[in-house]
């Protein structure tokens, strides 16, 4: 978990503002465009960042360059997140918000591994915790997990920390907030259809 999220901006129409100005900055830099719909691993896509005290939504890659040539790390545990060396300053200082209207799990257990989406059937809107860093190219996202709880837990082991709206500024603005969000692990999602595009 989490291996592929959805925004698609017909079900968070507010998002379609906020993708388009996105869009138009970094192509006048020059820089590829954010991708929607579904979101894999290396895709670029619209994250939400805090700036003295102001939510500011910005560009990034997901996946942190790993230890061998193509491997991608794309999930950080939440329980261990602040001991490993590639996480604890995202934790302490570098944290985002990623917006979703679902994300994917698969059924392992099952010869078809049948896939299922998860979100929220009343809001169209999803806020997964993530982490970020600066490189020396583009700067880059991890989604943190936590173990699944809810309808989830029978499909997979794993699932994003997901973040009600009212916790998006304390996930943002106060580490020591952070922090217990981190030990809560979020909101439970459950099943939704999957739109098959």
């Amino acid at each position: 978990m989490c291996g592929q999220y959805t925004l698609f901006e017909d079900e968070n129409p507010k998002m379609r503002g906020v993708v388009a100005e996105m869009n138009s900055r970094l192509e006048s830099a020059g820089e590829k465009p954010v991708k929607t719909g579904i979101i894999k691993p290396t895709d670029r896509a619209p994250v939400f960042v805090a700036n003295s005290g102001e939510i500011l939504s910005c560009a990034m890659d997901w996946g942190y360059a790993g230890f061998g040539k193509s491997r991608i790390i794309i999930n950080a545990r939440a329980e261990t997140a602040t001991q490993k060396p590639m996480f604890s300053q995202g934790v302490a200082r570098f944290r985002c918000v990623v917006p979703a209207t679902g994300f994917y799990e698969w059924n392992r257990a099952l010869p078809d591994k049948p896939r299922y989406r998860f979100g929220f059937s009343e809001s169209p809107a999803l806020y997964m915790a993530g982490l970020y860093q600066q490189t020396d190219g583009f700067p880059r996202f991890v989604i943190v997990t936590c173990p699944a709880r809810g309808a989830l837990a029978q499909i997979h082991d794993r699932m994003p920390v997901i973040l009600m709206p009212d916790k998006l500024t304390a996930w943002l603005g106060n580490a020591q907030k952070a922090q217990e969000i981190l030990h809560t692990g979020g909101a439970v999602p459950q099943q939704i259809p999957d739109l098959q595009r």
